[in-house]
């Protein structure tokens, strides 16, 4: 598309005689250069703390002509959201300038006009909703929400972007209190949010800057009947795609702080509903990591300790067919690429535990654990030891052969580590302490 006049102005007022397409083109470009100039500086200021986030709001959209979305994007960026004070300034700076609006569809609509609201069939919803500036643009984004839904800034952008997020089922109306708050420059992507909740969660609850790409947390607890949480810079696959996209519990999932990151990170994490769902924070970070974590779980729990599950396919199928099963991974277990990949995938009716202690299958080679217990057909547990299979050697990376229960993972059930017999000393020594 050409650069109009209008884009001229409209990125600084930088007046450039436009007698033709480049000179339009470095007219924008030298309008964004200077304009980026005085927000980079009004930004180190705050950053440094010597302005409040009021008073860099005020001095982007007054001094430097920034729209009202945009100075709101700098102050999020700029500002440590982990400190409770920087975001009770940031939510009194949200009040004291009306950047949010609560009432019906169309009371919402008018109020906010292009700063939300955006696209075809966006935000229409019954009862009371809460939406601000930067939020809800796209194609049917935030159509047919939950009532009561509060959507902060800058979020929900994409076609159909929190379509229908925390929405009861019909036969269910009345019955579950549904509580559904979507933070900060989170749900944003084609689908981003889109059914999350669907049909039974009492709350859910979307923390800073999550839930980011293509189908990002599409679907996530859409039978669970307990509470979904997602912390800060979770469920991002905002290069990619599916981040957390069908996670599902009977009760609770919680997914904390900078987990899941990565395209098909979580995808289909606790997809069978088992009781309840907790990853760590930093964990399952990677391309497929915890891709198909519990896979087709029926019962019991999945516990994913911090910094665990972190490399190119880590946990990539962790528990795919168990029935009945807990689900264990320690803290800062499953570090690497393809490791503990298979583990517990081809089960016939599933260990009742699976296991893997602190730091175990870790710092050692590329596909530690790799299919640990993968040929199983008669239950039991699998466990690897804290520490375990974390050395340079080859150890844990394969499974015994096919039918020899005294080549599995099902020898070691006592807190030792499975470790790959020697072709000349078959299942010699393979449990290691």
């Amino acid at each position: 598309r050409l650069a109009s006049k209008e884009d001229v102005a409209n990125e600084g007022d930088v007046n450039i005689a436009e007698d033709g397409v480049g000179n339009r083109r470095r007219a924008i470009k030298a309008a964004k250069t200077t304009k980026a100039a005085k927000t980079t500086k009004a930004a180190k200021a705050s950053k440094a703390g010597s302005i409040t986030p009021a008073e860099l709001f005020k001095t982007l959209t007054d001094d430097n002509n920034l729209s009202r979305e945009a100075a709101l994007e700098a102050v999020y960026s700029v500002n440590d959201l982990s400190k409770s004070s920087t975001v009770n300034q940031i939510g009194k700076l949200l009040d004291d300038e009306d950047l949010c609006f609560t009432g019906t569809a169309s009371d919402v609509s008018a109020a906010c006009g292009d700063e939300c609201c955006t696209g075809p069939d966006a935000c229409e919803w019954e009862g009371d909703a809460t939406v601000c500036i930067g939020s809800c643009k796209g194609e049917q984004s935030c159509y047919q929400i939950e009532e009561g839904t509060k959507v902060a800034p800058l979020s929900c952008v994409g076609r159909f972007a929190c379509t229908f997020v925390g929405r009861k089922n019909a036969d269910l109306a009345g019955q579950i209190a549904t509580d559904v708050v979507i933070g900060p420059k989170s749900c944003r992507g084609r689908e981003s949010c889109s059914s999350m909740g669907f049909r039974y969660a009492k709350s859910i609850n979307i923390g800073y800057a999550s839930c980011l790409g293509y189908e990002a947390c599409y679907y996530l607890g859409s039978y669970a009947k307990g509470e979904i949480f997602v912390g800060k810079y979770a469920c991002d696959s905002q290069f990619s795609k599916y981040a957390c996209h069908y996670a599902d519990a009977d009760e609770d999932i919680t997914i904390r702080d900078t987990s899941c990151v990565g395209e098909k990170a979580c995808y289909f994490l606790g997809q069978r509903r088992p009781g309840t769902v907790d990853v760590g924070s930093d964990s399952c970070f990677g391309y497929k990591a915890c891709y198909e974590l519990g896979g087709n779980v029926i019962d019991g729990n999945i516990d994913i300790e911090n910094g665990a599950c972190v490399g190119k396919g880590a946990c990539e199928r962790l528990g795919k067919n168990t029935e009945s099963a807990t689900i264990f991974i320690g803290t800062q277990a499953c570090n690497g690429n393809q490791v503990c990949k298979s583990i517990g995938a081809s089960y016939d009716n599933g260990p009742s535990l699976i296991s893997i202690g602190d730091k175990a299958c870790s710092s050692g080679p590329d596909y530690a654990c790799f299919a640990f217990g993968y040929s199983v057909y008669d239950g039991g547990e699998v466990k690897v030891a804290a520490n375990a299979c974390s050395d340079e050697d080859d150890v844990c990376t394969k499974y015994g052969p096919n039918g020899d229960a005294a080549c599995d993972a099902n020898a070691c059930n006592n807190g030792e580590s499975f470790k790959m017999p020697a072709v000349e000393e078959p299942c010699a020594e393979i449990c290691v302490a």
